[in-house]
């Protein structure tokens, strides 16, 4: 479960950071879509990084990574939706 969570989560950063790159600092209604899906997928990787964390005698590291790249992602995503309203 933290393996696949950690790597739910890498490459969900990675394809978001593909879409800042490619449509810039705003967020049109266009993008509402990936980023739904992007942030669907960061909840399906968080939610498996936390069971990963209640599980007994497992190695914990790549669920703690799966869970902190999550949330960090979920954290950018919405401050980047805050400050791209700014540019409308």
């Amino acid at each position: 479960m933290g393996i696949a969570s950690f790597v739910i989560s890498l490459v969900a950063w990675a394809l978001m950071f593909v879409l800042i790159i490619t449509v810039g600092v705003s967020i049109r209604v266009s993008q509402i879509l990936p980023l739904s899906i992007f942030i669907a997928a960061q909840l399906v990787a968080m939610g498996l990084g936390i069971g990963g964390l209640f599980q007994n005698k497992k190695k914990k590291t790549f669920a703690k990574l799966g869970t902190l790249l999550s949330l960090s992602s979920i954290a950018f995503i919405f401050l980047w939706w805050n400050a791209s309203r700014g540019y409308r």
